[in-house]
């Protein structure tokens, strides 16, 4: 009996889904129709019909999500019910899916239901069977709707073209990119969803996971805003698919003509930070009645810039991979080989970049609170957003000309700003890669002395440090200049001339011997300084200021690294295009800024900005150094002992932050350039000339 029963369930059930599917492909193919396709009305009805199937399926899906949590409840309140029979034959009543599922149950020991049990049973299937056959009547009428209009097409093809009076509107070639873009969006069902996947999925995804956690991810804002934004990623990808796949149809055609892309680039770039801002701002709707409203706004707002740069990322990246042409760049996939590895790799920078942000968003929350993790997200997203639409304005000229594309890195050696900046965020990056390395042993670093283990992060480091400014830069990045190889890049930026050595060695340690005289006396005029060999020999952990002798190793990562970095590579950098006293200006401002980065180590606010000031007169003496010996040497000989040896000189108390304010701008700063200045001037300038005809 069950055999035959599961048969003719099975039976039913088909015919009952083909007819359902047969009914709504149908409905879809009249969305499709060729009738009136590009017309204004149509496009709109596609679109907001489709969008209606997508909201309906959706909240299906988010119905369904909830009662399957719920049929626990369910039997515990049916459990309660003293009339449980009662409420068995209505369930048995409902055709689909209740009936058919009753019927089997009964099926299995039919001993055990009453006749009347078993009639309701039969009842509900043959109501089953019922709207099975009404279903397949109706889709049977589809399915001669679709055949009969197909042929009156073909019969209306063979009569005769009546002439048609054609109106030509003339339109911005922008307007008209966006709406042959909704056009065919509406058309192709593949398309539509790459648009309305992205609108739908984070408010989805949210009341998902509030169907779930309740409460409690509500309440924890950042659980919720991290969960958020790690959907933006995938989403932005989905548009960039959807929008620039359109363009693949005829693409070698379209390529070889000569059109500017530029407008095809901001009709999709509007369209696409249109659904991009909408698919955002969507999931605040569950927040307007929680009271922390106003954080969340201001979170979700120093995050828009950042969203929007997935898209832009990802955009110039497809479009760098895929269409790059001789003298201009296209929205077409010319270079469709190894479509899958290029994807992968757009995918994997846009998740990096995702978490990199997030990993220093929490990092600023946890020292600093919200308010400082806003404005420094919306600063920094907001210069790397004028970045990304500098590049892309670059990649689409206004004019097309017989230029031949650059690439990233070509781009980079042209803007040298550009490329200074990319490499600081590079270099900033790189800060936190030995902890990465070091994070799968540190079960096995808890076992070594704490000591042992700041050797070997230290050692590390300077390591890495080494395989970024001697092997990616000139490589990978081909900075300061194109393909060159170590000897030719360590020429470049000054590296490998260290002679004269005895002079290189005096300028040094001069330098560094003036800085400690100018710490010295200005540390007695304005604290007290007290002596102690144990600050740069003592036992680390625990002599003054925590260093000891290990200060010695610890202080070669900056005193090498950096003199490499900001008057090596990037001083050789921007002098491509800017001279040597415009370079040593901007170089020595950004190495003081670079220094607020110590304030995501638990730095506080006041010693770190005047740090950033001494820093760059210090690096102005460093630069200057550079320029008159034309060696990196001196420099790093004088950073080197500044930053270990200086320690010794700067072990003074201070009765309170004026006075250290004024041995930091004075002592440390002001006093010490001009110093060395004089110093550096009168051991490089064998001719004795005065000082204001010194070139810079």
């Amino acid at each position: 009996l069950l055999f035959f029963v599961s048969i003719l369930i099975s039976v039913i059930n088909v015919f009952f889904s083909f007819s359902l599917l047969i009914i709504v492909a149908e409905r879809l193919g009249r969305i499709f129709r060729v009738q009136e396709i590009n017309s204004k009305r149509a496009t709109m009805i596609r679109l907001f019909t489709m969008l209606g199937y997508f909201i309906l399926v959706f909240s299906m899906s988010l119905f369904l999500n909830v009662a399957i949590r719920l049929v626990m409840d369910l039997f515990i309140s049916v459990s309660t019910v003293e009339n449980v029979e009662i409420l068995n034959y209505i369930l048995t009543l409902i055709p689909f899916p209740l009936s058919p599922s009753y019927l089997l149950v009964m099926c299995i020991d039919p001993v055990r239901f009453s006749i009347l049990q078993w009639s309701i049973s039969i009842v509900g299937v043959l109501l089953y069977g019922l709207l099975t056959w009404f279903l397949y009547r109706k889709a049977v009428k589809s399915m001669r709707s679709v055949t009969r209009s197909s042929s009156l097409e073909v019969k209306s093809g063979r009569e005769e073209k009546k002439e048609i009076e054609i109106a030509i509107k003339t339109r911005s070639p922008i307007i008209a990119y966006i709406r042959k873009d909704l056009s065919i969006a509406t058309k192709d069902i593949q398309m539509l969803m790459f648009i309305l996947m992205p609108i739908i999925l984070p408010l989805i995804m949210v009341f998902s996971i509030l169907g779930s956690a309740g409460n409690e991810v509500v309440g924890d804002f950042l659980i919720l805003w991290t969960i958020v934004i790690m959907y933006f990623p995938i989403i932005a990808l989905m548009l960039i698919a959807g929008f620039l796949n359109v363009e693949d149809s005829g693409a070698s055609v379209l390529a070889s003509l000569p059109l500017n892309p530029r407008d095809q680039v901001k009709a999709k770039m509007i369209l696409m930070i249109t659904i991009l801002s909408i698919s955002y701002a969507l999931p605040i709707i569950i927040m307007l009645f929680n009271p922390a409203l106003s954080i969340y706004m201001g979170l979700f707002i120093s995050w828009y810039p950042i969203v929007l740069m997935f898209l832009l990322i990802g955009f110039q990246m497809k479009i760098r991979l895929f269409g790059r042409m001789k003298y201009k760049y296209v929205l077409e996939e010319i270079n469709a080989q190894h479509k899958t590895w290029k994807w992968i790799f757009i995918g994997s920078v846009e998740f990096t970049i995702c978490i990199g942000f997030m990993i220093m968003g929490v990092m600023i929350y946890s020292f600093f609170g919200m308010l400082v993790m806003t404005i420094v997200s919306l600063a920094l997203s907001l210069g790397s957003l004028a970045i990304l639409f500098v590049t892309l304005n670059i990649m689409f000229p206004r004019e097309l000309g017989r230029r031949k594309m650059i690439g990233i890195r070509g781009t980079l050696r042209k803007y040298p700003l550009l490329g200074t900046l990319v490499l600081l965020a590079v270099y900033f990056v790189f800060f936190y890669v030995p902890d990465l390395i070091l994070l799968p042993f540190i079960l096995l670093l808890q076992l070594l002395p704490i000591l042992a283990v700041i050797i070997i992060e230290t050692l590390l480091t300077l390591a890495i440090f080494g395989f970024l400014w001697l092997y990616i830069v000139p490589k990978g990045f081909k900075l300061p200049n194109d393909d060159e190889n170590f000897k030719e890049f360590s020429r470049s930026i000054r590296l490998s001339n260290w002679k004269p050595l005895l002079k290189i060695i005096t300028i040094g340690i001069g330098v560094s011997l003036i800085t400690f005289l100018s710490f010295y006396i200005f540390g007695n005029l304005f604290g007290t300084y007290s002596f102690d060999l144990d600050v740069i020999f003592g036992e680390p952990l625990y002599a003054p200021g925590g260093f000891g002798w290990l200060v010695f190793i610890i202080m070669l990562i900056p005193g090498v690294w950096e003199e490499v970095s900001f008057r090596g590579v990037i001083t050789t950098l921007n002098e491509r295009k800017y001279s040597r006293f415009s370079v040593l200006i901007i170089v020595s401002i950004l190495f003081g800024l670079f220094h607020f980065t110590n304030l995501l180590s638990g730095q506080a606010l006041a010693p770190t900005i005047l740090q950033v000031f001494y820093a760059s007169t210090l690096g102005m003496a460093f630069g200057y150094m550079v320029i008159k010996t034309n060696s990196l040497w001196p420099g790093i000989i004088a950073h080197y002992l500044i930053d270990s040896v200086g320690q010794l000189f700067l072990n003074t108390t201070f009765p309170d932050l004026a006075s250290y304010t004024f041995f930091t701008i004075l002592g440390v700063g002001i006093c010490p350039l001009i110093l060395n200045f004089f110093f550096i001037w009168a051991m490089t300038n064998k001719k004795h000339k005065k000082l204001k005809e010194i070139p810079l």
